[in-house]
């Protein structure tokens, strides 16, 4: 059951958020702070932790659900005008978190002004500044399938296509959190006292959530698989992220399709053909992205891409591969073809997990520019 109390304190909340979105200022109420404790069943936190906006925020739309009910119309009114409120700022913090059953993940923490990836009780995290337009490119522009953000391409390619002779998998829940960055800081970059706030916050949002979700334990016995230590480059992985063009829309795109096509081949064999079509479809790109370096406003020419691959990787054999890539792409995409007429395509796991790692030399090129000797240490 729900008291009068409970509505009465639900409304002091959310009259808590909008003098902050007035002013910017939380009032230290400690009847409120003593109320989210209560109701969540949280250990006792320090004012400010508590009383951030993103926990009171949080923890009103928990409380929505249970009381919606017993609120009157204007409340119900000005609690959707908070939401609109809440992303009407021009910067956020999206937090992503990973699954634990599928991914293979970058070892060790990764950290630059406008993100951080960082491995917390065992679980990694990945916290990217973005803009408002960034995250809602994929509404505004109609894609409603759209799950990942370009900050977060960007440093997943930077720690993946980066190692040396093999490649990280990152399965992404679908579930970010999203933080206008003024309720953090009020700088434009991250640091280590920022990311350790951030940690603090996730702590309590997670109880919210658990809580939420009728699940009161924190999974700390969950354990992740990361890449061995000796494919990591760090300054590599720094290298790709400074020379990724995170404008460059078919850039972005070549790498999405690489980064789905890791995620679909280690979630399930039965998504190994899919896995497969992405693949070619990001040699496609990453072909093409080394063309339009070399020949800007023109059309592109596969035997031109040809050529310029030979003169800088001439013992890698890229190009001897087109052609038999392009058959089993062929044989992937079209149900019926003159390459072959099986329902069942011939494919092993191999000419996936080889060809992908074989790949990542010339991807690295196309994003960065850069050769580099793929030497293990």
């Amino acid at each position: 059951m729900n008291s009068s109390t409970d509505i009465i304190e639900f409304k002091n909340i959310v009259n808590l958020i909008l003098h902050y979105f007035d002013h910017g200022i939380i009032k230290n109420d400690q009847i409120a702070k003593r109320h989210i404790i209560d109701k969540l069943s949280l250990p006792y936190l320090d004012d400010e932790l508590i009383l951030n906006p993103i926990i009171m925020y949080r923890f009103l739309v928990t409380r929505f659900i249970d009381l919606f009910s017993s609120l009157d119309a204007e409340t119900r009114e000005v609690f959707d005008s908070i939401y609109s409120r809440f992303y009407s700022y021009e910067s956020f913090l999206r937090i992503r978190s990973f699954d634990p059953n599928h991914g293979i993940y970058y070892p060790y923490e990764f950290d630059t002004p406008d993100c951080s990836y960082f491995i917390d009780r065992n679980k990694p995290y990945l916290i990217t500044i973005t803009s408002k337009t960034w995250l809602e490119e994929e509404k505004l522009g109609g894609n409603e399938l759209g799950w990942i953000i370009r900050p977060e391409i960007k440093t997943l390619s930077a720690m993946s296509f980066s190692l040396k002779g093999s490649y990280c998998v990152f399965c992404l829940y679908n579930n970010p959190i999203d933080i206008p960055l003024n309720f953090i800081t009020d700088k434009n970059k991250l640091s280590p006292e920022i990311i350790n706030n951030i940690k603090s916050i996730l702590y309590v949002l997670h109880l919210i959530d658990s809580k939420n979700n009728y699940d009161k334990k924190i999974h700390d016995d969950i354990r992740f698989n990361f890449r061995s230590y000796q494919f990591v480059d760090i300054e590599r992985s720094h290298e790709l992220y400074s020379n990724f063009n995170i404008n460059d829309s078919l850039t972005l795109r070549t790498s999405f399709l690489f980064l789905k096509a890791a995620m679909l081949f280690h979630q399930s064999r039965i998504f190994g053909e899919d896995a497969l079509q992405n693949f070619y479809f990001g040699f496609e790109g990453c072909l093409r992205v080394i063309f339009y370096k070399h020949h800007t406003n023109c059309n592109f020419k596969i035997n031109d891409v040809k050529k310029i691959i030979n003169e800088i990787f001439p013992l890698d054999g890229y190009s001897e591969s087109l052609s038999s890539f392009y058959e089993d792409r062929i044989k992937l995409v079209h149900p019926e073809s003159r390459f072959d007429s099986e329902w069942s395509p011939k494919f092993s796991a191999d000419d996936f997990m080889d060809n992908y790692k074989w790949i990542l030399k010339l991807l690295y090129y196309a994003i960065s520019g850069i050769v580099y000797e793929d030497k293990l240490m």
